[in-house]
Order: C-alpha cells, then structure tokens, then sequence
C-alpha cells in the first residue's frame, strides 16, 4: 500500500508538473510571438532615413546579400542631392478666386497644420477663401535654415513668389538651427544660404540603428529581440555621445527656453538666439528683394512647458515669442502673432486638453484647429491679404 501511494504521488506530481510545464510553454510561445510582432511593427519606418532603398519589398534580400543592390547613389535621395538636409516634398495645395497666393511654412506643428487643412480646410474658411492659392509646406524638425532651402526650391517649381508668408516656428526652432544644423551650412560667395548637408556622425543614432536591425535581423524569437532592444536602449542611454557633434537632444534644443546660460554642448544660448534672428532675417531680406511688398506673419505658439509651476524644473522660462515680436517692431510689413492659453479659454477648452504633454516631450497640439482659426482671423482682421 505504501508503496503504490509513493507511486500515485510521484504519477500526481509528474502530471501536475507536465500541465504547469505545457501551460507555461504555451505562454512563452504566445509571449514570444507577441513581443516579435510588436518589436518589429515599424519596419517601413527606417524609410524616412534612407528613402534609396526601394528594394524593401525584395525577399530575396537579407543583410548578408544587401551589397550587390547598393547601386551608385541610391542612397541619395532628391532632398539630399540638393542639400536639402531633408524634405518630404508632400505640400498642400488649397485653390480658390481671390488675387493673393498665400504660402504657410513649419516644422512638425506645420504638418499638423497641413492635415488640418486637408480635412476641415479650417484656414480657408476662417479667410473666406480670399486667395487665389494656399500652399502649407511642411516637414517635421524644420528651422528657418531648412525653410529657407525649402522656399527656394518650391519657387523654383512653381516659379512663384508668393503675396503673404506664413511662417510657423516652433520652440525647437532656436536650437534646432544653432545646435543640429549649423555646423552642417554651405554658403556661397555672397554669403547666401545653398545647402544644409546631413551629419555623417550620427550614423549611429539610436533610431536608425535599431531600424535597420528590424529591417535585416529577421529575428525568430520576440524574447530575444527584446533582450537586444534593451541592451540598445541601455547602451545609448549612457551618455556616449558628445552634444552638438554626434547629438542634438532635448536639453540641447530646449536650452535657451529652459533659461540656461550655456548648453551642455558648451555654446552660450545668446549665440542660440543671435543666430536664430539672423536665419529670420535672411529669410525674411531675401524674398522682399525678390518682391518688396510681399507680407509676412510670424506665428508662435505656446508649450505645456511655459505652464508649469514656477518652482518646477522642466518649466519653460523664455518663449521665441519674445524675438519673434521684436523682429516684427522693427521691420515692414513684418507681424507677429503669438498662441497661448487665452486663446483656447475662448473656445472652452482645458488646459490638459491643448498639448499631448507629458508623453510628448515636444508638447504637440491635440488639434490644430484652433491654431488654424487664430491664423486666419489675424489675417483677416489686420488685412494682410486683401
């Protein structure tokens, strides 16, 4: 008898063990599954880096044959031949009756602005469609060094200048221009702006690397892809690279509204802003000697940023609002408007409501409506476009 209840135990726990072991299996094996499909859902967006490599539908193509595909200068996409640094090409296009052509220039709040418009046409509208074209043209981390390539190139190809320039900058535009593409500036003989080249030394860049591991590794196991994701994220979260060589993150952007004397990248925030008011400047100086009356309006908007309490560190201590309204005191046909809170009180709309903050660092707007309404009503009431 003991001995056939030694035996039933020993059966009871090798099946309770197998179904533990089976039901654990199956969760691993789901686990697996699942961290695989989720690690590698981005595949196609390595594409926005090197838009050469047309040849990511290939199956034939695997990291260990990629070279014999790598033809001359298929890495250089049109932007890039141009010195374009980057451009999505990808402008809005709004016709109507009136006399004016009206173009809208921004970074990544600008594309919010363009998908607006795409859907509700809220500018047009708000304007009453007084125009007889509204482009937006826009590209995420554009500055006025990246805008002005642009606003050349596109009046080359629409051989038009345009009546009234809207021209949208971001808080990351100071530092943006200063820290990320400066160093990377061609110029001519007359010290006019030609091309903003690319940075070679972020090859390594976080995202571009991971990317391309997405796109060749072809990993089998979702787990250990996950363990190669955090050893990624652990190594370019050390602090390896140097600011304003091989990196231009956030509190080498956001500098100068943090109110800091210097970067961490060592340049003094008041050459930030001296260049930024320059790049204006020049862009503002070139299209008035192209064509003398044409009108421009600068626009600024707000962060969650400038909102927080005042003792918290991550609060916003300067706005380019302030540089952009004394560019538009001192030169013709030159105005400036300025996007805070108080405008969205007038719509009944919260605070928490406005920016994505705090998951966006970068605090985009929830909707751009609002933004699109005050543009338009400024140009309206302060007749820039009759």
């Amino acid at each position: 008898m003991g001995f056939n209840f030694i035996k039933r135990k020993y059966i009871v726990s090798f099946t309770a063990y197998s179904i533990l072991g089976t039901i654990f299996l199956v969760f691993l094996f789901i686990t697996d599954s699942i961290l695989l499909s989720f690690l590698t859902r981005r595949r196609d967006f390595i594409f926005s880096y090197y838009p050469g490599l047309i040849f990511k539908n290939n199956p034939e193509i695997s990291k260990k044959n990629i070279g014999k595909y790598l033809e001359e200068g298929i890495m250089l996409n049109g932007p890039i031949k141009r010195g374009a640094h980057h451009d999505g090409e990808n402008d809005l296009l709004i016709k109507s009756q009136g006399r004016k052509s009206i173009w809208l220039f921004g970074d990544s709040w600008g594309g919010g602005l363009k998908i607006n418009e795409n859907q509700n046409q809220t500018l047009a509208k708000t304007v009453n469609y007084n125009f007889s074209n509204l482009r937006i043209i826009s590209s995420g981390s554009w500055s006025p060094l990246l805008i002005n390539i642009a606003r050349k190139n596109r009046s080359e190809i629409y051989n038009e200048i345009p009546d009234n320039i809207i021209l949208f900058l971001d808080q990351t535009d100071i530092g943006n221009d200063y820290c990320q593409y400066r160093p990377y500036v061609e110029r001519g003989f007359n010290n006019e702006l030609l091309k903003v080249h690319r940075n070679e030394y972020v090859s390594q860049e976080k995202n571009l690397i991971w990317g391309m591991r997405i796109l060749f590794d072809d990993e089998k196991s979702g787990i250990i892809f996950a363990i190669k994701k955090l050893i990624s994220i652990l190594y370019f979260n050390t602090g390896h690279g140097v600011p304003g060589l091989t990196s231009c993150y956030y509190d080498d952007l956001m500098a100068w509204q943090l109110g800091n004397i210097e970067a961490t990248n060592g340049s003094l925030t008041s050459e930030y802003e001296n260049y930024f008011k320059s790049n204006i400047y020049e862009f503002i100086n070139e299209l008035k000697t192209l064509k003398p009356d044409i009108k421009f309006l600068l626009v600024t908007h707000d962060w969650a940023q400038h909102n927080l309490p005042i003792n918290d560190s991550r609060r916003f201590k300067k706005n380019i609002s302030t540089i952009t309204s004394q560019i538009a005191a001192k030169t013709r046909n030159v105005e400036s408007l300025h996007i805070d809170n108080r405008f969205y009180t007038n719509y009944g709309i919260n605070e928490k409501d406005i920016y994505q903050y705090p998951k966006d660092l970068y605090s985009h707007l929830k909707n751009y409506e609002v933004l699109a309404k005050e543009i338009g009503r400024y140009l309206t009431k302060n007749n820039l476009i009759d």
